[in-house]
């Protein structure tokens, strides 16, 4: 018995380690995202997009004005210019026009 006991804990320490592993990266590529906007003087409204990216990596632009509580034009405005820095990537092939954040789908996966 506890020789699976020692094996279950080793197992949960490196789990730890990875999940503290991956939230350092998250945080990191959180901070970067707001410096590129910050830096370009952008508006709050694309702060509040780029923190909600993390927590929901697909968006759409009808998804962004709802969360933003802005019209569609709003949102689409704050959609554009991280699709422009590449923080966001369409998905092809859908009939609601999708974006998602590569880089913080990669971290998490």
């Amino acid at each position: 018995m506890g020789e699976w006991i020692g094996f279950f804990l080793n197992g949960v320490i490196e789990q730890c380690a990875d999940a503290t592993a991956r939230s350092d990266r998250l945080l990191a590529l959180r901070d970067r995202y707001r410096d590129q906007v910050q830096q370009a003087r952008a508006s709050g409204l694309l702060l509040q997009l780029i923190d909600h990216l993390f927590e929901v990596p697909v968006i759409s632009i009808p998804r962004a004005a709802a969360h933003l509580n802005v019209t569609y034009l709003t949102a689409r405005g704050q959609v554009s210019p991280l699709a422009d820095r590449a923080i966001l990537r369409p998905i092809d092939n859908t009939w609601l026009r999708l974006y998602r954040a590569d880089e913080i789908i990669s971290i998490v996966q």
